[in-house]
């Protein structure tokens, strides 16, 4: 049976990289391996991982086919450890996603990472995009008749609820710091019909054929938003992680409602795109095919 370790430096809550771990975590172990995850914090979230969540370094294997890391510090405490190792980088703004230069073999999931690791640290480094699961059986929504939020500004989140009471559309949000999305993200995506949010609930949208928003004011960036994807900015906004740091618009209340009219005119476009760039299998096998290749 081969052996797999994924570090990650949190499995409290379901943010980016924590559901990226996830559902990492649940392919190698619904496909033989045996998978442990190295992490720092635990909590709730936690207890719905496959595999073994370890908090403790020594409790670690010395060795194991496959290493793939998250974040500099859990990256660091594991190059001890024998075998293939990478580590991934999720960002350009967070200190968590500085890259760990003794690991020498790195990855990025946006050509945004990509460029930004080669001018700052002169590192080359391979493409995989985000893993998502895409759905066999979508749902096309024809009208907008529910909305849902992942944004993590509160303000933001009574701004867009507003708007959507104005005109009658229903309308649901989860700020992950004030509200226990451990369960139920995944559900309230499916239940809606349009998407608002940036980075890891767009992918999760895309896959499920919703309509889908990039919009959000995080503690590290300003309120920026790539509006509604579509034909003519999807490439550009996932270049960017869906961040929307490549327009950088920042919406009025009218234009807030014109993109969620308009998002799920391209849900089935963008769900055809995450089956062909985001799904699972195709990116935990790039992963394996990426270590292999490591002397």
């Amino acid at each position: 049976m081969k052996t797999i370790l994924l570090s990650n430096i949190s499995t409290e809550k379901p943010g980016g990289t924590e559901m990226w771990t996830r559902l990492m975590a649940e392919y190698f172990y619904t496909n033989g391996y045996t998978v442990h995850i190295y992490t720092k914090n635990i909590g709730e979230f936690s207890k719905t991982f496959n595999g073994k969540i370890i908090t403790n370094l020594s409790e670690l294997y010395n060795e194991y086919d496959y290493i793939i890391c998250n974040h500099y510090i859990c990256t660091k405490e594991c190059n001890y450890i024998i075998g293939p190792k990478l580590q991934t980088i999720h960002g350009c703004i967070p200190k968590d996603e500085t890259p760990y230069i003794p690991v020498k073999n790195f990855i990025s999931i946006t050509s945004e990472i990509q460029t930004y690791l080669s001018n700052t640290y002169n590192i080359i480094s391979n493409i995989i995009p985000n893993p998502v699961v895409v759905s066999k059986t979508p749902e096309y929504s024809t009208k907008v008749k529910k909305v849902y939020s992942l944004c993590q500004n509160n303000e933001l989140n009574n701004r867009i609820q507003h708007i959507c009471e104005q005109n009658k559309i229903e309308f649901k949000c989860n700020n992950k710091f004030n509200t226990d999305t451990t369960n139920n993200t995944l559900d309230f995506i499916k239940w809606s019909d349009v998407c608002i949010s940036i980075g890891r609930g767009i992918y999760e949208a895309m896959g499920q054929g919703k309509g889908c928003v990039v919009l959000d004011s995080r503690p590290y960036s300003e309120l920026y938003s790539d509006g509604n994807l579509n034909i003519n900015n999807l490439i550009n906004s996932y270049s960017c992680n869906f961040s929307g740091r490549y327009y950088k618009i920042k919406p009025t209340d009218d234009m807030i409602l014109s993109y969620i009219m308009d998002s799920i005119k391209y849900n089935k476009i963008l769900h055809a795109f995450a089956n062909e760039f985001f799904r699972i299998d195709k990116i935990a096998e790039s992963y394996i095919n990426q270590l292999t290749s490591i002397q």
